[in-house]
């Protein structure tokens, strides 16, 4: 039934990902709730938070709290960027899109600008014009490894892996302790059927943020795909001990415990994966016919 399961990254996460220290707030007031909003976020990050829980909780206070600070001080472009990822983080996209759009109007060098606008056309899945932002922000700061990084992402998006795989290594060349990048150049190395590059990249992922379900995740689809089957099935495992309310990782260890031969666990695992998502109807499925089976085994 299937293939590999998904290899998807996640929601809030990747938001929080460019939010921290780099964007300082302009002024006093901002500064000190920008601090106290990026320890609350954070902590929701460590909690494995996503975008509905971090509205809802200490860190949606804190960046709400840093939205009023800056409504206080003048709206320059780094004011801007810092408010656009706050709504970022929200998943508030087009809201943040427009606010790193007045910084770039107001700063058109500023690198950081671009970035967030490639940002925040990722998340609204407008890949091309991702790319000519992070491409615009590598040119302007060829220093800066986010924007190499937005770059392969946003390739990766339009399948273009050999040219991800080049800007991710650029990135984890500045970059070479952010788990983020390695995460990705594993995606794209298993998009070219690289699959021992993949695995040592991902490692690395998982040494460096062993608390990040999706590398787990997409360990999983690449240890199958490698038809090492036990230890996928490990790290699917350890992704739904981080993520249980996730449906693609159920899907991704049915369709391991199916291969396994262990029939019954797979239509537990699809069946767990259709009570998460009740629309999936492929899963539904999965779970009946391997129920059957089983019980004919």
């Amino acid at each position: 039934m299937g293939g590999a399961g998904p290899g998807g990254g996640g929601g809030a996460e990747k938001a929080t990902a460019g939010a921290g220290g780099r964007h300082g707030a302009e002024g006093g007031g901002s500064a000190a709730a920008l601090k106290k909003a990026e320890a609350a976020f954070e902590e929701a990050v460590r909690m494995r938070h996503g975008f509905a829980e971090i509205r809802a909780g200490p860190a949606g206070e804190a960046l709400d709290e840093l939205d009023r600070a800056l409504e206080a001080e003048g709206k320059g472009a780094m004011w801007n960027v810092t408010r656009g990822y706050t709504r970022l983080i929200k998943g508030e996209h087009r809201e943040a899109l427009a606010m790193f759009n007045g910084a770039a109007r107001l700063d058109p060098e500023m690198s950081e600008a671009h970035i967030g606008r490639g940002e925040a056309l990722l998340a609204l899945g407008r890949h091309r014009r991702a790319y000519a932002a992070f491409s615009k922000a590598a040119r302007l700061g060829p220093e800066m490894a986010k924007a190499h990084a937005g770059r392969g992402e946003a390739l990766l998006a339009l399948g273009r892996h050999r040219r991800a795989l080049a800007a991710l290594g650029r990135a984890a060349s500045l970059a070479p302790d952010d788990s983020a990048v390695h995460l990705k150049r594993g995606e794209a190395l298993r998009a070219l059927g690289r699959l021992k590059g993949a695995l040592a990249a991902l490692d690395r992922a998982a040494s460096l943020a062993p608390d990040v379900w999706t590398v787990h995740l997409v360990r999983g689809g690449v240890l199958y795909d490698a038809g090492r089957h036990g230890e996928s099935l490990a790290a699917y495992d350890e992704a739904a001990r981080l993520r249980p309310g996730s449906a693609g990782i159920h899907v991704g260890r049915g369709v391991v415990l199916e291969r396994l031969g262990r029939l019954s666990e797979a239509a537990d695992a699809f069946g767990e994966a259709a009570r998460i998502d009740p629309g999936n109807a492929k899963a539904a499925k999965a779970r009946d016919v391997l129920r059957r089976a089983a019980g004919g085994a």
